[in-house]
């Protein structure tokens, strides 16, 4: 599931990038450095990784309550807290370094692209 996830949001992340291209060459043109033009890309990476790692653990939450509630009141016994407390951190963190990692990775390879390419893309 990680790898198909990573596929997912490198495919959008591409298609992000693949809209400002015109902007981020028109930044490279004027003189701005690649970590200039990088930076706002890649926080704005990072913010949606966040949010769609609280959604995903919001999600996961309900779902254990719910299974604890109506379907097996003896779940936690199975699942203590700090095991999911320790899934939901690690669950915002690769949601974090994904969403960095593809943002990186696209935005450098428009900067680097030649000029004359990037109507090809």
């Amino acid at each position: 599931m990680l790898v198909v996830c990573y596929l997912q949001i490198n495919n959008t992340t591409r298609l992000v990038i693949y809209s400002k291209r015109m902007q981020i060459r028109t930044l490279s043109l004027v003189g701005a450095t690649p970590g200039f033009i990088q930076r706002p890309i890649i926080w704005g990476g990072i913010v949606n990784g966040i949010i769609g790692a609280v959604l995903a653990v919001s999600l996961l939450a309900i779902g254990v309550y719910m299974a604890e509630q109506y379907l097996i009141p003896e779940i936690m016994k199975f699942f203590p807290y700090h095991y999911l407390l320790m899934g939901a951190v690690a669950l915002v963190l690769v949601g974090i370094v994904i969403s960095w990692l593809t943002s990186w990775r696209a935005t450098r390879k428009c900067i680097r692209m030649d000029s004359g390419l990037i109507h090809l893309i």
